[in-house]
């Protein structure tokens, strides 16, 4: 009896369903997932990137309307190195706010006080508690304590501003943040079914001296609070289209929820199954010839694909639930939802494998990487420990020289690149020929490298792969 259970545990649904005449249901409901899991993607995807999208356009066009002298380019680091510019761009942008009405953007206040004045702009700036510096008697007296503090500045009148050329004392100055708020509405190109989404724009304009190495960097920053749109709010189309649609969207959302908890029950009592059947298998064993049953001998009827679909259920249903408070307005949880529905989706593609694996025709990848799994690894750990070597003396030695070894982070990044190919001229371009001895080091250190890791290890890599495939071909 248990040989039979052993054997048809091992059978594809189309043996299963000669054998006991058993219907493949999560063969089907698998298939069904995948279909319904990857429109539900997209549909988020649609709805996510047109809020993208709002944000980044609307970035840009207040960089336009309150970074003095922008130049168009966000990438680009605006940079000031005078006191006097400083206070112009703090003077500009306070105007700037107050000429709102003028932006071609649907902004507005977020009130209107009796006089029907905007909330003042706040301005906080941080600062060390006591420095003196005298670079002429190489002398200092220094207090690290940061303090901070914050004023509402009141509106300017000709041009008159509560901030003189004197108001900051740059030596101990830190940091200086404009922010104000802001709200607008997201049309999205408004389909019938979509209503428009209101947003408080939390703006702030940051002067950055934390370097304290005579240039202050200048950034504008945008959050974005979800807003309940007003009750008397109207799109004048066909309302019960429109209600249908989202009512449509919603029953969706649910069917692939009702369908993910179908999917998940089948895999815990099929992976419920496979654990009761290891134990009688190790009952056996230990009867029989006294030997427990091996770990090995235990992985052979486990079976992970389980686990990967009980995964992908559980974060689907999660991401479904996040993303009908998203549809509703309810809240603001795209990135967690993003994050759930794109593990999610890609583990329920990849349990799709599983049952391509019944071919031998499409079992090739998981052969391959099942039986070469254990060198790769092996393989890695020893290549790993020498990318790593690499990639502290690049930081340590030519970081001082070449942007791209600047952090561990990015040297490791820009080592990476190098192997797959990427940017090789630049890289060797970058260095600073200040200092000889650093310069033929760096030299000498890339070619070592990039010959090394692309001509040895990366060859050795593949070979073990295609080792490993030329030998379960001949089998």
């Amino acid at each position: 009896r248990l040989r039979a259970q052993i054997e048809y545990h091992f059978m594809n649904p189309w043996e299963k369903y000669k054998a006991r005449n058993r219907k493949p249901w999560k063969l089907l409901i698998q298939i069904f997932k995948i279909i319904i899991v990857t429109v539900q993607v997209y549909l988020f995807g649609a709805d996510r990137f047109s809020v993208v999208n709002f944000m980044d356009d609307n970035q840009e066009a207040l960089r336009y309307l309150f970074l003095k002298d922008y130049g168009g380019d966000a990438n680009a680091v605006r940079t000031v190195y005078t006191k006097n510019q400083v206070y112009m761009y703090l003077k500009y942008a306070h105007e700037q706010y107050y000429n709102i009405a003028e932006a071609a953007g649907s902004y507005a206040y977020t009130d209107l006080d009796i006089f029907g004045d905007p909330p003042a702009v706040r301005l906080c700036y941080d600062y060390y508690k006591q420095v003196e510096l005298n670079a002429s008697s190489n002398s200092y007296t220094f207090d690290p304590t940061v303090i901070n503090e914050c004023d509402f500045l009141p509106k300017p009148h000709d041009h008159q501003h509560i901030i003189t050329n004197t108001s900051f004392n740059f030596g101990r100055l830190l940091s200086l943040k404009l922010d104000f708020l802001l709200n607008a509405i997201n049309l999205k190109g408004v389909k019938a079914w979509d209503k428009p989404t209101c947003y408080q724009l939390n703006v702030t304009l940051l002067f950055d001296n934390k370097k304290r190495d005579g240039q202050m960097p200048i950034n504008l920053n945008l959050e974005n609070n979800w807003l309940q749109c007003k009750a008397d709010s109207q799109i004048h189309s066909i309302d019960s289209y429109s209600t249908i649609i989202r009512i449509l969207l919603i029953v969706f959302d649910s069917l692939v929820v009702v369908v993910c908890l179908a999917s998940l029950t089948l895999s815990v009592r099929s992976l419920i199954k496979c654990l009761k059947l290891i134990k009688a298998r190790a009952f056996f064993i230990a009867n029989e010839d006294q030997d427990p049953l091996s770990l090995s001998d235990a992985m052979d009827l486990f079976n992970w694909w389980f686990v990967i679909i009980i995964i992908s259920d559980i974060l689907t249903i999660l991401g479904s639930i996040y993303k009908m408070a998203i549809d509703q307005k309810d809240s603001n949880f795209y990135d967690v939802c993003s994050l759930l529905l794109g593990i999610a989706v890609l583990l329920v593609w990849t349990g799709l494998l599983r049952f391509l694996g019944y071919f031998k025709q499409y079992n090739v990848l998981l052969l391959t990487l099942k039986a070469s799994g254990p060198s790769i690894l092996r393989f890695c750990v020893c290549a790993g420990v020498l990318f790593l070597g690499f990639t502290f003396c690049g930081w340590i030695v030519i970081g001082p020289y070449n942007t791209k070894f600047r952090d561990t982070t990015v040297t490791a990044e820009a080592l990476y690149s190098l192997v797959n190919g990427d940017d090789m001229y630049n890289t060797y371009a970058m260095v600073n020929p200040e200092s000889k001895a650093i310069w033929v080091y760096s030299k000498l250190y890339l070619y070592v490298f990039i010959s090394l890791f692309i001509y040895v290890v990366l060859s050795l890599f593949i070979g073990i792969i295609a080792d490993t495939y030329e030998r379960l071909k001949v089998q």
